[in-house]
């Protein structure tokens, strides 16, 4: 099999296509003659394991031929999970420093197409070094981003799950929830993407702080509609039950009470700042079909009268006013 990982003797130049430099041969040009964390040997049982050892004794020969057999049986992996077993490798950081360096003088940045480049993003991704992490997010993650390099965000939530997006990768995380959560609200405002339905699922399946930011929008966006639960589950297309239990966890109240709260607000704001309207019109912006009715939820659920509430309202406006104007 040929090397993945060439030593500077062996001649390896990058071969471009359309998704990127497709060798990894370039990035690991150079290592022998860096101190590197020699792999000691475990055993567990009937098990093996090949970790990073403490000592600055072995050679970066041995790392590189270590880390080339991993990558390769790694290619066969079905899942991203796999690639966790890198750990080890990310705690050297002259050689997670030397991997950074090689791939920003590529001249394209990588492309998650070529799968080699999958489990080093992941090597990057588990060192805890903070110059590590702002390297791999200053050059590649916002470039990512603002290239629109949808496959590579998508593989960055694979990594930010598996993971379980430790401290850090808050940053990373912010950027690609950030990149998910801007073109959903292009989606649902019915403005140009070039995200699918299925890249918005994938990411927010994944990634919990974006699915939590992603259900708020939405809650906002259509609580103005309805009062009603059952209307708002049906906008999610859920049923009352599910849109219940996820709206509880990520708001941590029920939802007819969040609604009940929001019309209360509406109806003080209605009050407070239209007080030249009639209170008929008040009742009806606010879904009323009649004034008994809108009297009856102000005064079991307000405590006051709509004309009480009206005029305590605005003497509470033009004290406002004048604490504004004149210091009151």
């Amino acid at each position: 099999m040929k090397s993945l990982i060439p030593f500077p003797d062996t001649e390896a130049f990058p071969a471009k296509n359309g998704s990127g430099y497709r060798s990894m041969a370039v990035i690991f040009a150079g290592f022998h003659t860096l101190p590197i964390y020699p792999l000691k040997t475990h055993y567990h049982g009937n098990e093996v394991y090949r970790t990073a050892g403490d000592d600055r004794t072995g050679t970066l020969r041995e790392t590189t031929l270590a880390l080339q057999t991993e990558v390769e049986e790694l290619l066969k992996a079905k899942s991203t999970k796999k690639f966790l077993v890198l750990e080890p490798y990310s705690r050297n950081t002259e050689l997670c420093r030397h991997i950074l360096r090689r791939m920003e003088k590529l001249p394209e940045l990588p492309s998650v197409s070529c799968k080699e480049y999958r489990p080093l993003l992941m090597l990057l991704s588990l060192s805890k070094e903070v110059e590590i992490q702002n390297d791999l997010l200053h050059h590649f993650v916002e470039p990512y981003r603002k290239a629109y390099r949808t496959p590579e965000m998508l593989y960055l939530c694979e990594v930010l799950y598996h993971t379980g997006t430790p401290q850090p990768l808050y940053n990373m995380c912010n950027e690609v929830c950030d990149y998910f959560f801007v073109e959903r609200r292009k989606q649902i405002s019915r403005q140009y993407t070039p995200l699918t339905e299925l890249d918005f699922q994938f990411a927010e399946k994944r990634l919990k702080p974006l699915y939590a930011a992603v259900f708020r929008m939405k809650v906002n966006r259509y609580s103005y509609r309805t009062h009603s639960v059952e209307e708002l589950a049906g906008m999610f297309c859920m049923s009352v039950s599910t849109f219940r239990d996820k709206f509880r966890k990520i708001y941590h109240r029920p939802a007819n009470r969040w609604l009940q709260e929001q019309r209360i607000g509406q109806i003080r704001r209605d009050l407070k700042y239209y007080y030249d309207r009639p209170l008929m019109e008040i009742a009806e912006k606010n879904g009323f079909a009649s004034a008994n009715r809108f009297w009856e939820f102000c005064t079991e659920q307000m405590k006051q009268s709509p004309s009480e509430l009206h005029k305590d309202l605005y003497d509470e406006l033009c004290k406002e006013r004048r604490k504004f104007y004149l210091g009151e």
